[in-house]
């Protein structure tokens, strides 16, 4: 059964009383529960309902020049959609998958197009919403012409307004191929829907960082999407293939991922910003690799920096006598960090001993997604070392001093050809704000006054 032969496909339902069909699908507005478009086996097909009904009719059409062979219809299947239970915590990554939420595979918005979509495929697209975490469905790319690959999730009882309980991160975990030439995912996009529609916000890899960065540099698993900021009630992912000599391969995808962000405190203590206790997320639009050339460049892990359940850091790699410049930024979705706050990163690397990478680093500070003075006089650069962390010279906390209110903090690691960082490994992000000290009544002169 393939996206052509579900043309030769209707359901019809009709109510006792009520003369005529009361609704009547086919073709590609059907959805497919198993979400295959290509293949035989048993799949699901049918659509959600909105009128009421008693009856329901399959009718199946040889169209020309497509021959159906044996079609058996096994029974009817009857799923009715309810509400999120339980319901979205905050600042917590949640799969939207099945049946927690009433997510189905969008069959509109599943498939291959273009010149080598004959030996392209979605595989397994059910497993985006079943709820084993452990299964993946996959875009595969054959060699040849231009060719996408896209696979989308309906949630088909809520819609979500980032104005009204938001504001809301969606996007999809994947997991990339383990050896990815220069510019090879240019084409790849998230966007919203709602009611079948485009809302119009889309991230793309080609318009988030100028030049030669890519958003999916390196391997493992990563979250790939945007913070929305109109109602959505779909996501859709698509990967596009150039027309190169070397395919993609397989890309898996595990799930879409929603996430509701939820306001937290900004202590005195410098504090790791991590899920679930900080509403944070990695900006897709600062972060990546820029470099002429550097195919074995990579940011690997890179969602380890704000997942507190993290035992193992994101890593940087730039080979030796290659030039360039890498950025991992993170933002906080509903917080804005006081004027005066200390931001900075957990930083692992040789290079820290020898003093190598004070001049490679720069961290900066964003507010509301503009870059804010960074001259002497408005921030302060330094090396902390804390208790916090451990691994002596190699290990500190690199970062700077905010004169004005920021919502974003990016590291940037410049390696030269002649002197290049080969790995550098990123643990957390932490922010401090200097609150007032507090003394006592009657002042000690003999009061040691220490951080924070």
């Amino acid at each position: 059964l393939d996206v052509t032969a579900l043309g030769g496909l209707t359901i019809n339902t009709y109510k006792t009383g009520v003369a005529g069909v009361r609704e009547t699908f086919s073709g590609s507005t059907l959805l497919l529960g198993g979400g295959a478009l290509t293949g035989s086996g048993i799949q699901t097909v049918g659509f959600v309902t909105g009128l009421d009904f008693d009856e329901i009719q399959i009718s199946i059409s040889n169209l020309a020049g497509i021959g159906l062979g044996e079609t058996r219809v096994y029974n009817v299947v009857l799923q009715q959609f309810c509400a999120a239970d339980p319901a979205l915590v905050c600042n917590v990554p949640s799969p939207w998958i099945a049946p927690r939420f009433a997510a189905t595979v969008s069959s509109p918005n599943t498939g291959i197009s273009g010149g080598a979509a004959i030996n392209s495929q979605v595989i397994n697209a059910d497993a985006l919403v079943d709820d084993n975490l452990t299964n993946f469905a996959e875009i595969s790319f054959a060699a040849g012409a231009l060719t996408n690959g896209f696979i989308a999730v309906k949630d088909q009882f809520t819609d979500y307004d980032p104005a009204n309980g938001g504001p809301y991160f969606v996007g999809f975990d994947i997991e990339m191929p383990s050896v990815l030439s220069a510019g090879m995912l240019n084409g790849t996009r998230v966007e919203t829907f709602l009611n079948g529609l485009p809302t119009g916000e889309f991230v793309a890899n080609g318009s988030l960082i100028v030049g030669t960065s890519s958003l999916l540099t390196g391997t493992g698993r990563q979250t790939l999407g945007f913070l929305a900021t109109l109602p959505f009630d779909e996501v859709k992912l698509t990967i596009e293939q150039g027309a190169s000599v070397d395919p993609i391969g397989s890309v898996k995808v595990f799930n879409a991922i929603i996430t509701k962000y939820c306001p937290s405190e900004v202590e005195c203590d410098l504090t790791a910003r991590t899920y679930p206790s900080s509403p944070v997320y990695i900006n897709g639009e600062r972060t990546g690799i820029d470099g002429a050339g550097c195919a074995a460049c990579s940011i690997n892990d890179i969602e380890n920096i704000i997942n507190s359940a993290a035992t193992t850091p994101a890593t940087v790699y730039t080979p030796l006598s290659v030039a360039t410049t890498s950025r991992v930024s993170v933002r906080n979705a509903v917080d804005v960090y006081p004027a005066g706050s200390y931001a900075g990163f957990d930083i692992e690397s040789t290079s820290l001993a020898d003093g190598n990478f004070f001049g490679s680093a720069t961290i900066k500070l964003y507010y509301q997604g503009t870059l804010l003075a960074s001259d002497p006089g408005d921030v302060t650069l330094g090396g902390v070392s804390s208790s916090l962390i451990t691994g002596g010279s190699n290990r500190r906390i690199l970062g700077i001093v905010g004169r004005a209110p920021f919502d974003e903090v990016v590291l940037e690691i410049t390696s030269l050809a002649s002197a290049a960082i080969a790995e550098t490994k990123i643990h957390t992000m932490f922010v401090q704000n200097y609150c007032p000290a507090q003394f006592p009544a009657l002042f000690d002169f003999n009061t040691d006054v220490n951080s924070p």
